[in-house]
C-alpha cells in the first residue's frame, strides 16, 4: 500500500512538472535556484521571460533566438532533431549513426564531440548555445555546466516520454508547430496500430519477448520495447517483472532474467534488439541446441529488429515503425507486407522528405512462413501419391501463413495471404518419402501444374485452405509462394503424383 502511494505521487509530481514546462512563466519575484541560463549571455532575471522544465527538473530560460545553436553526443537526441527540422542549428553531434549525416544538409556540416562520451575540449571550442543529454549522466552535465553551456536533459525511455521530449524541445527551439505534427503523426498512426490489433480474436494472441544484447537479457515492463510488444497486439511476458525483484532489476531497464526464467515463460514470439551490441544472431538462437525446446524457436518465431541505420526499437520517432513492424511479423494476415512497405516509404517521406531503399535502410520485408495460431480451417481430402490424406491426418502439423504476390498472363500484379500447411509435411503424412525430381498437382478437372522437386520443398509452397481470408470452395489451392507468376497457383487441388 505504501508503494503504491509513493507511485501516485510521484506521478502527480511528474505531471506538474510537465504542466510548469508547457505554461510557466517565471519573473523575478519567483525562486530561482534551479534557473540556467541561455549562454547567450543574457543572465539577467529581473525581467519576466519564459522557460521549460527539462526531464531534470532543471529550469531553463528559452532564448529570444530562433537560431540555437546545438551540440549532442546522445545519439537518441539526433532523429528528435531531424524530425523538428533543427539539423541546420547543430554544430557538433555523435556520429553512431552515419545514416543521419549522410541524409541531412545540416547533419553532414557538423563536427564531432565524442562518440558517447563528451571530448569537453572540443564541446568548448564549438561553445554551442545548448547541449542536450541524458539525463542518467550527471558527471557530464555539471562539467559542461561549468564550462558555462547550458544543458537541456531528456528522457524518452518510452511512449509518454518521447510525446513530452517532442513539447520540451518544440518549445525551447520555438518549433511547437512542427513539435504537434510529429505528435499527431504518431498519434494517428498508433491509433491505426490500434485498430488492427482489436481484429485480433484473443484466443490467437501471442506471446512476445523482447531479448537484450545477451541471452536471458530482457526489456523490462516499463520498457519501450514492451509497450511496442503490447500495442503490437501480443502479450509481452515482461510485464509480470516488477522494479526490484530480479538481479536488481529498476524500471526502464533491461533485465536479466536467466535462462531458466525465459523457458518457464516460453513466449510464442522472441524479438532481438537491433542493437549493435548484439552478442547473437537470429541463426544463433535458431540453430542453439540448448534452446530447441522453446516455443519460439521451434516455430522459428525468432526477429531480431530493423533496421541497420535506423533502429526501429530505439526511443524515438521510428518505434511506431517497428511497432508496424512487430505486427506484421506476428499477424502478417492482419497487416500484409505491402501495407507495411507504404507505412515505411510514409515514414521517410515525413522525416525526410524522400523514401530509402531497403537494402541501403537494412531491412527486408521478404515474406517467410509465420505459424498461425488457431487458423479457420475447411475439411478436405486429396490423393497424394496414392494415399488418402484428410484435413485431420495434418492435425499434428502446424499451418502457417505466407503472403506473395504474382502477375497474371494480363500484367496484372496482385497480392494475396495464403494460409494452409506446407506440401513437405503434407507429404510426411502421406510417407511420401522417397526421391522424385517433378511434383504433379491436379486440379478436379483436370488441370494439372508440375514444379520441380525443389520448388516443391520450399518452405513456401503450401496446400492452402484460405486465400485472403476466403476459404476453399470445392477444395484447397496448390501455392508455391515462391513463384511470382499466377498460372501457377492452382485452384481444387485433388490430387499430387511423384514422378522421378
Amino acid at each position: 500500500m505504501q508503494k503504491e502511494k509513493v507511485k501516485r505521487l510521484t506521478a502527480l509530481f511528474l505531471c506538474a512538472l510537465l504542466l510548469l514546462s508547457l505554461f510557466g512563466c517565471h519573473s523575478s519575484d519567483e525562486k530561482d535556484n534551479d534557473f540556467s541560463t541561455t549562454g547567450q549571455g543574457s543572465s539577467d532575471i529581473s525581467e519576466d521571460y519564459e522557460f521549460v522544465i527539462d526531464a531534470m527538473g532543471t529550469k531553463l530560460r528559452i532564448p529570444d533566438d530562433r537560431n540555437i545553436t546545438i551540440a549532442s553526443s546522445y545519439a537518441v537526441v539526433v532523429p528528435f532533431i531531424v524530425a523538428l527540422g533543427l539539423s541546420d542549428n547543430v554544430l557538433a553531434i555523435n556520429y553512431k549513426s552515419v545514416f543521419w549525416a549522410d541524409n541531412s544538409e545540416g547533419l553532414a556540416a557538423a563536427g564531432s564531440i565524442g562518440r558517447g562520451v563528451i571530448d569537453l575540449e572540443a564541446l568548448a571550442s564549438y561553445s554551442p548555445d545548448v547541449l542536450i543529454h541524458r539525463t542518467n549522466d550527471m558527471q557530464t552535465i555539471n562539467a559542461v555546466r561549468e564550462l558555462g553551456i547550458p544543458v537541456l536533459s531528456i528522457r524518452a525511455e518510452n511512449i509518454d516520454e518521447i510525446m513530452s521530449t517532442l513539447d520540451l524541445m518544440g518549445r525551447y527551439f520555438h518549433v511547437e508547430e512542427r513539435a504537434e505534427d510529429v505528435k499527431r503523426w504518431m498519434l494517428d498512426k498508433s491509433n491505426m496500430i490500434t485498430g488492427l490489433a482489436e481484429n485480433i480474436p484473443e484466443e490467437k494472441r501471442l506471446t512476445a519477448l523482447m531479448m537484450g544484447g545477451e541471452l536471458g537479457i530482457v526489456a523490462g515492463g516499463d520498457m519501450l520495447q514492451s509497450w511496442m510488444i503490447d500495442h503490437a497486439g501480443a502479450t509481452c511476458l515482461a510485464s509480470e517483472i516488477d522494479g526490484g525483484n530480479i538481479d536488481g532489476y529498476l524500471p526502464s531497464a533491461w533485465a536479466n532474467i536467466g535462462m531458466e526464467r525465459l523457458f518457464s515463460m516460453d513466449p510464442d514470439v522472441i524479438f532481438a534488439t537491433s542493437s549493435t551490441v548484439l552478442d547473437y544472431s537470429v541463426e544463433d538462437l535458431l540453430n542453439d541446441p540448448a534452446l530447441s525446446g522453446l516455443k519460439a524457436v521451434i516455430n522459428k518465431r525468432v526477429f531480431q529488429m530493423p533496421a541497420r541505420w535506423d533502429s526501429w526499437d530505439l526511443p524515438g520517432i521510428s518505434c511506431i515503425i517497428g511497432t508496424m513492424w512487430m505486427l506484421h511479423k506476428m499477424y502478417p494476415e492482419i497487416l500484409s507486407a505491402a501495407k507495411l512497405q507504404a507505412e515505411i516509404d510514409e515514414y521517410y517521406t515525413f522525416m525526410f522528405g524522400r523514401t530509402f531503399d531497403k537494402d541501403y535502410l537494412g531491412y527486408d520485408l521478404a515474406e517467410a512462413p509465420v505459424v498461425v495460431e488457431g487458423a479457420e480451417l475447411k475439411d478436405f481430402v486429396i490423393t497424394v501419391h496414392g494415399v488418402e490424406i484428410k484435413s485431420e491426418d495434418l492435425s499434428d502439423y502446424p499451418v502457417y501463413s505466407i503472403e506473395t504476390t504474382s502477375t497474371n498472363m494480363y500484367g496484372t500484379t496482385t497480392t494475396r495471404v495464403y494460409i494452409g500447411y506446407k506440401v513437405s509435411d503434407v507429404l510426411d503424412a502421406a510417407g511420401a518419402t522417397d526421391n522424385f525430381t517433378t511434383l504433379v498437382t491436379i486440379a478436379d478437372d483436370g488441370y494439372s501444374i508440375k514444379v520441380s522437386r525443389d520448388v516443391a520443398m520450399e518452405p513456401t509452397t503450401l496446400i492452402a485452405v484460405s486465400e485472403d481470408g476466403k476459404l476453399f470452395r470445392e477444395g484447397p489451392w496448390f501455392a508455391p509462394c515462391c513463384s511470382d507468376v499466377t498460372p501457377d497457383y492452382l485452384r481444387e487441388l485433388s490430387t499430387i503424383r511423384l514422378e522421378n
